[in-house]
């Protein structure tokens, strides 16, 4: 598996990127016309809705995580880095995802049921370790590995799961099991495991700082998608 880890020049970058937005964009339409023929056009809005929303706020749970790692690990492709991205993740992106659902039913928005907390969590957390991998990827500048697990966290596993499930709960959560396993095995993979003795508190604070300064950003996109 090591042409995930491939390096590729400029010019070959750019054209497997366009070439995955390309697939990525035929797969939506083609995930979002096979829930509407079997599911319906009512359980299609539903997952859009959901994912739309919880997708909005990404960048809020992971703390900016997502730009900050590609930032540093692309400058000399430490890897403590990849170490340090992950214990955050676990640390402060799954307690601040469980906040933010639990705030999102408080506040009785449209379309979120209380009865459904855990799904959505695990639905959120997948989208997160999704979003999180690709940024692993990108900062050691493997983009073929890049937009393939972007191509399945965003449309093959997605595809799978609803020819396979009868309600959306049991859609979203599927998702959310599969996706979360994957692109944590793909981030260890690529990170070579996760090394205690490299956490340390200095490449946190960096990290959290830089993702810190974009979260108005991130907060402002969140407001207008969600």
């Amino acid at each position: 598996m090591n042409w995930l880890n491939k390096h590729l020049s400029l010019k070959a970058d750019l054209l497997v990127t366009l070439l995955n937005g390309v697939i990525v964009i035929g797969g939506v339409f083609a995930l979002n016309g096979l829930i509407a023929r079997i599911h319906g056009l009512d359980i299609l809005g539903e997952f859009l809705l959901i994912k739309r929303t919880l997708s909005a706020g990404i960048g809020i749970l992971l703390v900016g995580m997502n730009i900050a790692l590609p930032n540093y690990l692309s400058r000399n492709f430490e890897k403590s880095y990849g170490d340090n991205a992950f214990i955050l993740f676990l640390i402060v992106t799954i307690p601040m995802t469980i906040l933010v659902i639990a705030g999102i039913l408080w506040f009785n928005i449209k379309g979120f049921y209380s009865s459904d907390f855990w799904i959505y969590v695990l639905f959120s957390l997948g989208l997160s370790a999704q979003f999180i991998t690709y940024a692993l990827y990108r900062g050691y500048m493997n983009m073929i590995g890049a937009n393939i697990f972007q191509l399945v966290g965003t449309a093959i596993i997605p595809i799978v799961v609803f020819t396979s499930v009868v309600t959306l709960n049991d859609g979203l959560f599927w998702i959310g099991c599969s996706v979360t396993t994957i692109m944590v095995f793909a981030y260890l993979f690529r990170n070579k495991g996760i090394h205690i003795a490299a956490i340390n508190f200095h490449q946190c604070k960096k990290i959290i700082i830089y993702g810190l300064e974009r979260i108005p950003s991130f907060v402002a996109q969140f407001i207008l998608l969600a």
